[in-house]
């Protein structure tokens, strides 16, 4: 006997087919348990207001933490867009607020398209003198979503691996060094032009700095 038609399961309508639910990736689960969960509780809400006679509530509260949890970048682009856009759709009588926490670049990156300054906030979340500090935010597009990472939200000062900051630090520091007239040794320029060279790819804009850097001592005695 034939098993049940895929039409008797929840299912996707795909380029490539319709998928049952169960055979989708995680992130396209997540991303619907979510959308999901927002309609259901609408719609079990509608449906005890009309059991108990009472009026039904005007807005809606959802609160998601590490909305980026398991989601691959891609993804990360996409989930909180595409709530948004359920919440759009849900009912045009309910408003819904959507409180979410991330750690991820690309969800920032993500709402530059959608973020309304009229409506929307953004806060960051950090430890101050051992206390927790929530503080209000400027709204900035900031495009690239590296410039997400180097921002005062995340305050990295390179999107990069951690030993590529370094060498560029100390490669900042030795050329500052040389324009107060202060001699470099000769083996720091080659340490960290070593480092540089095995950390960092040959189209890196600070090769440019470093080799002007490197051609300014040509000729001349420098440190030992």
């Amino acid at each position: 006997m034939p098993g049940p038609d895929v039409s008797s399961v929840p299912a996707l309508q795909t380029p490539y087919g319709i998928v049952p639910l169960r055979h989708a990736s995680a992130a396209i689960r997540r991303i619907l348990a979510l959308a999901y969960f927002l309609v259901w509780t609408w719609h079990q809400h509608d449906l005890q207001s009309d059991v108990i006679g009472s009026q039904r509530e005007k807005r809606i509260i959802l609160i998601l933490d590490e909305i980026e949890a398991h989601l691959h970048p891609k993804w990360q682009r996409r989930i909180l867009p595409s709530l948004l856009t359920v919440a759009k759709l849900l009912d045009k009588k309910v408003a819904v607020q959507i409180l979410v926490s991330t750690h991820s670049p690309l969800v920032l990156a993500s709402l530059e398209p959608e973020f309304d300054e009229t409506r929307d906030r953004l806060f960051h979340l950090q430890l101050v003198d051992d206390k927790a500090q929530l503080t209000q935010e400027v709204w900035q597009r900031r495009g690239e979503v590296g410039r997400w990472l180097t921002s005062d939200i995340f305050d990295l000062d390179e999107a990069r691996s951690l030993d590529a900051e370094q060498a560029i630090n100390q490669a900042t520091a030795l050329m500052r060094y040389q324009a107060k007239d202060v001699r470099p040794i000769e083996a720091d320029i080659k340490r960290i032009d070593g480092l540089l060279t095995k950390l960092l790819p040959s189209v890196d804009p600070i090769w440019a700095e470093w080799t002007l850097f490197k051609h300014s001592l040509s000729g001349r005695k420098i440190g030992s």
